[in-house]
């Protein structure tokens, strides 16, 4: 779930910074909040419910050496 509330317009090129932080954490669920802001004044807030799964299992590459 991720709901965001757009705060003020950016015009085209100008630096926008994003903040994020880990509001709360449980055994499966993050609950976040972000924020983008302009020069010190937000322009858009965000919060995040998100479900943790378990990393995949990465198939091993086989790795070959090259002579020269």
């Amino acid at each position: 779930q991720l709901d965001t509330h757009f705060l003020a317009s950016v015009p085209a090129g100008v630096l926008i910074e994003a903040r994020g932080r880990v509001v709360r954490r449980t055994s499966r669920l993050l609950f976040m909040h972000g924020t983008l802001s302009v020069d010190g004044r937000d322009v858009l807030a965000a919060q995040a419910v998100m479900k943790l799964q378990a990393a995949r299992p990465v198939a091993p590459q086989k790795v070959t050496a090259q002579r020269d």
